[in-house]
């Protein structure tokens, strides 16, 4: 019994020295190609948007099926919020976040040239309202927010807005919607920074991930060196 603890331990933890600098390699690949996708697609105008991957830039606005509605932790008001709970696992598991609640239909963005529903399912978000109450944390986007998109335009018909929960309050039969790619190359994006300062943001975030990368692996040598001489 005592041989087999010793070999799981042991196994345990050179599978931890190979996962730890792993995710953090992944994490730094994953924001430069984020601050890439963000630097290289030009803005476009809600009006002249062509079918496929767009950038778009608007004020956010409430949709128009929905009454008032607030946010569960802040109780402020919003056009949409998403609410995620952090599940504790056990000393094998990892700690992982799973979203519990989000508010209502898509919402609206106007960039002064149209209008565009906005489906925040499956999106990245950077927002800068949020709310922490203890295993939760509560984002959300308030009438009149600046609000930034990368992602799938697509003009869609009135039976597609029914089927997404979406108002059918529209003029003529179809409305532009911004959604998720099917594209793994091309990521969905929510934020309410400015394009310039969403990709700075990804930017640090790749350089402290490429810095936690070299730390951790030359503490996962450290411990196999200490390790092999036990």
């Amino acid at each position: 019994m005592y041989v087999l603890e010793a070999l799981f331990d042991t196994i345990s933890a050179q599978f931890i020295q190979i996962a730890v600098p792993l995710i953090f390699l992944v994490l730094w690949w994953a924001s430069i190609k984020k601050a890439r996708m963000v630097e290289d697609v030009p803005t476009s105008s809600i009006r002249g948007a062509a079918q496929g991957y767009v950038e778009l830039v608007g004020k956010a606005e409430m949709n128009p099926q929905l009454d008032r509605q607030s946010a569960p932790l802040s109780g402020q008001p919003c056009v949409w919020y998403q609410l995620e709970q952090r599940l504790h696992g056990n000393s094998l598991a990892v700690n992982h976040k799973k979203t519990v609640s989000m508010g209502g239909a898509p919402f609206i963005i106007n960039d002064g040239t149209g209008s565009c529903y906005v489906d925040p399912q499956g999106a990245d978000l950077s927002l800068a309202k949020t709310w922490r109450q203890g295993d939760g944390k509560e984002y959300r986007i308030e009438q009149g927010d600046s609000v930034y998109v990368l992602g799938c335009f697509t003009t869609v018909s009135r039976a597609s807005l029914r089927r997404l929960k979406m108002s059918d309050k529209i003029d003529g039969d179809t409305a532009n919607l911004i959604s998720y790619s099917n594209n793994d190359r091309q990521p969905y994006m929510i934020s309410s920074r400015s394009p310039r300062k969403l990709a700075r943001y990804y930017r640090v975030i790749a350089v402290a991930s490429l810095v936690l990368f070299f730390m951790s692996l030359a503490y996962s040598f450290d411990l196999l060196n200490l390790m092999r001489i036990f």
